[in-house]
């Protein structure tokens, strides 16, 4: 095959956040390790390759890696490619299609904190602002707020029907999951947007 694309969650204490990497493996942290051979227009979302994009019939913008069910634009919100998002958007990629674990690309691209390709998608017309994930029941909000992500929680509150109070499945909102977390600078926006 092709070059594999390698999706690694740090397990270690004190590394909460997703990374999206390619080889080599950093050293000293437990990885747990997706690995799997993308689309070629996965691939080129991931890298940023808009003209292949552009060239992709409508069918390879939409479909995911069969295994994890990957979809380009959900690799273009994983590695903070939004030109590659937005030639996607334009080829009408699925903006709210769901990989194995039921994250859209919303859900991933707040996971990481990639603001520019995040603004790209809640300005779709077919985006649903407060989807929730199918394992956990949490939306963008709760995942940014978890992770601390300040500057997508900033991105997001300002939006019309932002469900901002709403709880998980576990029954927490965003504002606990920050403070759970001691993400003090989310919790301070989270609590500026009540009043």
């Amino acid at each position: 095959g092709g070059q594999q694309i390698f999706i690694f969650r740090p397990k270690d204490l004190g590394a909460e956040d997703w990374h999206f990497e390619q080889e080599p493996l950093p050293q000293g942290l437990i990885w747990e390790l997706l690995e799997y051979e993308p689309t070629a227009v996965c691939r080129a979302a991931f890298l940023g390759d808009t003209a292949t994009i552009q060239a992709a019939s409508k069918k390879e913008v939409k479909v995911g890696g069969e295994r994890f069910g990957l979809t380009p634009l959900q690799h273009a919100a994983a590695s903070n490619q939004p030109l590659a998002a937005q030639a996607l958007l334009h080829a009408h990629a699925a903006v709210g299609q769901v990989n194995h674990m039921g994250l859209s690309a919303l859900h991933v691209a707040a996971l990481c904190g990639h603001v520019e390709v995040l603004s790209l998608l809640v300005a779709h017309k077919d985006i649903t602002l407060n989807a929730l994930d199918v394992q956990l029941g949490r939306s963008a909000l709760h995942l940014a707020a978890m992770e601390g992500e300040h500057s997508v929680v900033r991105a997001l509150l300002p939006l019309p029907g932002l469900a901002v109070s709403a709880p998980d499945k576990d029954g927490v909102t965003a504002l606990g999951h920050a403070a759970r977390r001691n993400h003090t600078d989310v919790v301070k926006a989270l609590l500026k947007d009540r009043h």
